[in-house]
């Protein structure tokens, strides 16, 4: 009768153990790892060919770091106004919620607002793939900016999921920004940072 009683715990014990890794390994993630601008590209162009004209790079090590300071989640979706404040629609930052307040945000609604992280702040922290430069978040409703990294493999789809969900509301105006967050081989680092979770 004990062994019954304890087999529960033993499994709730087991399966917190094991379903990390196990969801890691089905979604693809893996350990970070320098990355070219190419294979950066490649990546994305796997998801949606469309998304490349939108890409963003960290300039150096530095941007990128400060950059990573400023996330609450990985991979994130954050959203800018008009006035280049970024809008806090939730203290959570899961995609999910992400998806549904960008879905159902009403044309005037009263946004909370966050002047102190500011559009201009990535700017001057991120470089173009290609030619394209940032727009003025001031010709947009919103500026929906995607941190997102190839070693994140299939959880990136969390956020790319709302990239495309904004095609059912052509009513919003919307700029969206691929900030990808892998470690650049021009960057010269030796030694990668290491994570919380390794």
């Amino acid at each position: 009768m004990k062994t019954i009683r304890f087999l529960p715990v033993l499994m709730t014990v087991f399966m917190a153990v094991s379903c990390a890794p196990i969801m890691m390994k089905l979604n693809h993630v893996t350990k970070p790892k320098v990355e070219t601008e190419e294979q950066i590209s490649s990546f994305l162009a796997k998801v949606n060919s469309d998304y490349i004209e939108h890409l963003f790079l960290c300039r150096d090590s530095i941007a990128y770091t400060t950059l990573l300071q400023k996330l609450h989640a990985f991979p994130e979706a954050v959203f800018f106004n008009e006035k280049g404040e970024i809008v806090r629609y939730s203290e959570d930052p899961c995609p999910t919620i992400a998806q549904n307040f960008i879905l159902n945000i009403k044309p005037d609604q009263q946004l909370q607002v966050d002047s102190s992280y500011r559009f201009g702040f990535l700017q001057e922290k991120l470089r173009p793939h290609g030619n394209r430069q940032l727009r003025d978040p001031g010709n947009y409703r919103f500026t929906m900016v995607v941190f997102w990294a190839t070693w994140a493999g299939k959880v990136n789809n969390n956020v790319f999921d709302i990239v495309e969900k904004l095609k059912n509301r052509p009513d919003l105006k919307v700029q969206v920004v691929f900030i990808n967050m892998d470690f650049l081989d021009q960057w010269g680092m030796k030694k990668l940072p290491r994570f919380k979770n390794e």
